[in-house]
């Protein structure tokens, strides 16, 4: 996966440091499966194997007690903080549309600029944690053309843009599809607001009953 070759390039640096694979995945905000898969090849000696071992349990447990009360906080103020329109729409779109496989990253995917729009505006009165937009492209798409468009939308800089090209299968000359500027993710790696969300899901939910 070329896209995320220099966060793996990191994750090993911080392995060769003898960082356990829950510090190096909490550090970057991803799933222990894929740090495993992109460190399993650097030896430890059995000292520092136990020594990391202990730590990570011990981290593991930290961690697990400050998104609890990340979680338990917002809802607690669930009430107040959802009278606002943006957030409470907002977290009822990302029920169905939202990320959930990383409880690190917060995500929204959609071909609609006007939805991509929104989550923008949600997300910055949620956190002020930077966030960037990942754009599924095809080759019959203007990459320039594309990073200028969801520039505008989203309103980050064109470095934030991150284009990736989807090979299609068949001969896309004269394809006359919807998606004519592909399609947009907003991606902020930031586990303090995925908790937050949860819990305003999980009240909306309770208010539904």
């Amino acid at each position: 996966m070329k896209k995320y070759e220099h966060i793996r390039i990191k994750a090993r640096k911080l392995r060769q440091q003898k960082k356990s694979i829950d510090e190096i995945s909490n550090n970057l905000h991803l799933p222990r499966t894929t740090i495993y898969y992109w460190v399993k090849d650097i030896p430890l000696n059995r000292e520092v194997k136990i020594n990391v071992k202990k730590a990570a349990a011990a981290n593991k447990k930290k961690w697990e007690l400050i998104r609890n009360d990340w979680y338990q906080t917002m809802y607690k103020n669930a009430t107040e903080v959802l009278e606002n329109r943006i957030i409470r729409d907002f977290i009822v779109m990302y029920m169905a549309e939202g990320y959930k496989r990383n409880r690190n990253a917060v995500g929204v995917c959609n071909s609609d600029p006007k939805i991509i729009a929104f989550c923008c505006k949600a997300l910055r009165i949620l956190s002020d944690h930077p966030f960037y937009c990942e754009v599924t492209s095809y080759p019959d798409l203007e990459t320039e053309k594309l990073k200028h468009f969801w520039g505008n939308i989203t309103g980050l800089p064109l470095e934030e843009i991150r284009i990736y090209l989807k090979q299609a299968a068949g001969n896309l000359k004269g394809r006359n599809h919807r998606l004519e500027y592909g399609t947009a993710a907003i991606r902020m790696g930031n586990t303090k607001l995925k908790m937050e969300i949860n819990a305003l899901i999980d009240y909306t939910k309770e208010t539904w009953i």
